[in-house]
């Protein structure tokens, strides 16, 4: 943005103040007078008219090439006055040995400089300045370069309107200069305001670097770049252009984006149990109490070859893949943390090394959701001793299904309850 510079008069020479006029010190050695006036006026928008506060004013007796020039004699900045923003006023002093009314009083030009972080900066010279009066100065108009709103909010949903928490939402606001990038923001969808899956850019902000408009409208894009989530077909964009007014109100995204799951491979999920002892009192009353200690092993296995397993309902395809141990706590509770590959997802096949990817036919897949997989394990119980004799918890081992996306977000196996002996 270049620097505004230019040369305006005083509006108006307001009524003669003998507490301000001049005064005739003689200099020393050299002679001449100091003489002493007040200037005030107003810094605006140029394509608004409404005042600017918190710019900053630098008055000068000579002249300046830039408006952060050094040698100022007063600095301040405007404020509201009056219910008018942008005004700015101060006292400046300056020696002449002649003065155009001798002692009595002189003119003079001084450079005005303004500088404000969202406007470009302006350097302008008031002619006739009188001493002894209050000059008006014309309004010194800046062009705004850097423009905002104070939020930018939207929803992101799956294809059932449930909004999702943790996708990540990038922001764009173009450059004009072709050879650059996007300037890029970054922000995950949470909960906010109670409302799961929502985003929010906050603040909002960009420059004229940004746009042509002279209001400071921007064509923005909201673009959803998750590796988990995308468009129903997994390669297109889901995006949206989206315009930005400079505002004091936050702007609403009011359709929501709309997701799908995404091809994937790598699965996690969560299984959980519990193992107790049951008594019964001799008044009938019955008491499941969590037996703690208890090793419990959890195992699940992976297929290496290529050729379609005759029983894919059998969990035990070639090898052992990964054995996990865990010991029931104090209330009697087990817990594991599962993780798998799997490249050929949607059914409880665990294909992970198989050379073509792909589901086999008469593969069971009831109970998992698009996108998601399956996994057979295997869950071994010990037997628990206690001070009435031993529990028999081993016979409760078995084979169980188990979901990457289970309802409640934990693979909850049936609680297996023995009677004390």
């Amino acid at each position: 943005m270049q620097e505004r510079r230019r040369t305006t008069g005083i509006v108006r020479a307001a009524v003669r103040s003998t507490g301000l006029v001049f005064v005739a010190l003689a200099l020393v050695g050299c002679g001449g007078y100091y003489y002493r006036a007040t200037i005030q006026g107003f810094v605006i928008d140029d394509e608004t008219d409404a005042g600017i506060n918190e710019a900053t004013v630098r008055i000068y007796t000579e002249e300046v090439d830039s408006a952060d020039a050094e040698g100022y004699v007063v600095q301040t900045s405007t404020v509201t006055q009056g219910g008018s923003a942008g005004y700015y006023s101060s006292t400046v002093i300056w020696r002449r040995v002649f003065g155009a009314y001798g002692r009595e009083g002189d003119t003079t030009t001084i450079w005005i400089a303004v500088t404000h972080p969202d406007y470009g900066s302006a350097v302008v010279a008031a002619q006739g300045i009188l001493s002894g009066d209050d000059n008006l100065v014309a309004p010194i108009r800046l062009d705004q370069t850097t423009f905002s709103v104070p939020a930018l909010r939207g929803r992101v949903e799956d294809l059932n309107g449930a909004g999702l928490n943790g996708v990540r939402v990038v922001l764009e606001i173009p450059v004009l200069s072709g050879d650059e990038s996007p300037d890029e923001r970054v922000t995950q969808t949470g909960t906010i305001d109670g409302t799961p899956g929502r985003f929010e850019f906050a603040p909002v902000s960009w420059s004229d670097g940004n746009t042509a408009s002279p209001g400071g409208e921007v064509m923005a894009v909201v673009r959803i770049d998750d590796p988990e989530w995308g468009a129903e077909d997994g390669e297109s964009a889901v995006e949206r252009e989206v315009v930005l007014v400079p505002s004091e109100q936050t702007r609403h995204i009011t359709t929501p984006f709309t997701v799908y799951r995404l091809p994937r491979t790598e699965f996690s999920t969560i299984v959980e149990g519990r193992l107790s002892e049951r008594t019964v009192d001799s008044g009938g009353g019955v008491d499941d109490r969590g037996v703690q200690g208890v090793r419990v092993k959890l195992e699940y296995w992976r297929r290496t070859d290529a050729e379609p397993d005759p029983n894919p309902d059998e969990p035990a395809f070639d090898e052992p893949f990964r054995v996990l141990i865990d010991h029931t706590d104090l209330q009697g509770v087990y817990r594991f943390n599962v993780s798998w590959t799997d490249l050929a997802p949607g059914d409880f096949d665990h294909a992970d090394v198989r050379s073509e990817a792909a589901i086999e036919p008469g593969a069971r897949t009831e109970g998992i959701a698009p996108g998601e997989d399956g996994l057979i394990v295997r869950v071994t119980y010990e037997n628990a001793t206690v001070p009435a004799g031993t529990l028999e918890f081993s016979n409760a081992s078995g084979d169980f299904d188990i979901y990457s996306n289970p309802r409640g977000g934990v693979n909850r196996l049936p609680d297996v309850v023995r009677s004390t002996p």
